[in-house]
C-alpha cells in the first residue's frame, strides 16, 4: 500500500491508502483501498474493474444474439458523443 492523500474529517486526519494488481487471467485491474486513522483501519474495500471498449462490447452483444436498438450517453436519454461520460445501451434478443 501507498498512501494516496489525507483529508480532515471531524478534527481527525485521515489516509487513504492504495494498492493496484493486474489479474492478466482475468484481465482486469483490482484496487484496494483503506481508510485509516491514528494507525487504525476504519474502512476498507476492493474494486475489481475492468474497462470494455464500445466496439468490444457491441462485438460481445452480436455474439450473445442480442442487437442494440438504441444508445445514450446518460441515463436521461441525451445523445451519445465523444464527450459523454456513460454509455447506455438498449438491447433486444435477435429473432433466429
Amino acid at each position: 500500500y501507498r498512501i494516496t492523500h489525507s483529508f480532515n474529517l471531524d478534527g481527525k486526519d485521515i489516509n487513504v491508502w492504495e494498492k493496484h494488481k493486474y489479474n492478466k487471467r482475468r484481465k482486469t485491474n483490482i484496487y484496494y483501498k483503506k481508510y485509516e486513522s491514528e494507525g487504525k483501519k476504519l474502512l476498507g474495500y476492493v474494486l475489481p474493474n475492468r474497462i470494455i471498449f464500445k466496439e468490444e462490447l457491441r462485438s460481445i452483444i452480436s455474439r450473445n444474439k442480442f442487437e442494440i436498438i438504441n444508445e445514450f450517453g446518460d441515463y436521461n436519454q441525451e445523445a451519445l458523443t465523444s464527450h459523454s461520460r456513460k454509455y447506455i445501451a438498449v438491447l433486444r434478443r435477435k429473432e433466429v
